[in-house]
């Protein structure tokens, strides 16, 4: 259940640092932000964490079936 919080924290805290970034970088270049923008900046976070969620929930299911 720890595992699963940490997570869903870490899943959120990415995401919002990723369009922290972004909104910075944004008004430094370009003033406007368009939906699209936010499509592309969770399309790449989803994409760059999706390996460490499957690894954690992978580890988490082979730790429970192993009879732990």
């Amino acid at each position: 259940m720890l595992e699963l919080l940490t997570t869903i924290y870490f899943t959120i805290g990415i995401f919002v640092g990723t369009l922290i970034i972004n909104d910075i970088r944004r008004t430094v270049y370009i003033p406007k932000l368009r939906v699209k923008d936010y499509l592309e900046v969770f399309l790449i976070s989803v994409f760059l964490w999706l390996p460490f969620f499957v690894w954690v929930f992978l580890e988490d299911r082979m730790g429970k079936s192993g009879g732990r």
